[in-house]
């Protein structure tokens, strides 16, 4: 029996590499009750970012990331650049078990869109790219390329909602380490909210979104991000800060403070 398994893996990776299918994202999925969890991390956009350090070359960052299952959008964020340094998403899909195919498409500052379909292995967790890597150009997405510019949170969440007015939500949050190091961190969050939009937002650096998120209806709000972020000052606290609109218009927000370590004034964002 381990032989045969062995057998159909080199079998799949021969394919995949006769077909030139490059991996947009290394993705894991997992299956919880009816739910898949997704965790999905941007090795072609590592690979990008290894290229443009080594050529010294204008940086190429991601600034959508849509995933669909058989069409429908299951999940949508808009991210600043200090995503790309550190691309990983994590979502839940509802009913996830009852599809078999992800479509990813990732959005780049140059309008590229990259476009790809995997398949979801449930033996051992790995999905496999069953398309090649399409790329085209869109349509700038000008309002949401406004938001990741701005310092102020005051000003963007503003921007973005019309008012900060907001009340402290239902939202559990949650950073894999309370030190930061370098700026390097992952902020994971949940909530049973009916939310149409979250941003994720921080104070003192030179840009105070770090991510926006369109949550389509009906579906799972457990969501983590991979963030490469930095301050303008370096052993400093910082705040991580959730808001989100629910769809009665309601402003909902969570917040957690974290230690930022390790920098020198060299590494700070200008």
């Amino acid at each position: 029996m381990i032989k045969i398994l062995i057998f159909m893996m080199l079998l799949v990776s021969s394919t995949y590499a006769e077909n030139n299918k490059e991996p947009l994202f290394k993705v894991i999925t997992e299956v919880s009750g009816n739910d898949l969890k997704v965790k999905a991390l941007a090795v072609n956009q590592r690979k990008i970012n290894n290229k443009a350090r080594l050529e010294r070359a204008e940086p190429t960052y991601i600034t959508s990331f849509i995933a669909s299952v058989d069409g429908k959008v299951v999940y949508e964020v808009f991210v600043a650049p200090s995503v790309s340094k550190n691309p990983l998403f994590k979502f839940k899909i509802k009913d996830g078990t009852k599809n078999k195919l992800l479509n990813f498409k990732l959005i780049n500052n140059k309008n590229q869109r990259e476009n790809q379909t995997f398949k979801i292995n449930k033996l051992d967790r790995k999905s496999f790219p069953i398309s090649n890597i399409k790329i085209d150009h869109i349509d700038d997405e000008s309002k949401m390329i406004k938001v990741f510019e701005k310092s102020s949170l005051e000003e963007v969440i503003k921007y973005l909602y019309g008012t900060t007015e907001s009340i402290l939500g239902d939202i559990n949050l949650d950073i894999m380490n309370d030190n930061i190091i370098n700026g390097k961190f992952i902020i994971y969050f949940k909530s049973s909210i009916d939310f149409e939009s979250i941003g994720v937002f921080t104070d003192n650096s030179s840009r105070a979104a770090i991510a926006y998120f369109k949550v389509p209806k009906n579906e799972i709000i457990d969501y983590a991000i991979g963030v490469d972020h930095k301050w303008n000052e370096c052993h400093i606290k910082v705040p991580i800060i959730i808001v989100g609109k629910s769809r009665d218009g309601k402003l909902h927000k969570a917040i957690k403070e974290v230690n930022y370590i390790g920098c020198s004034t060299e590494e700070t964002l200008k």
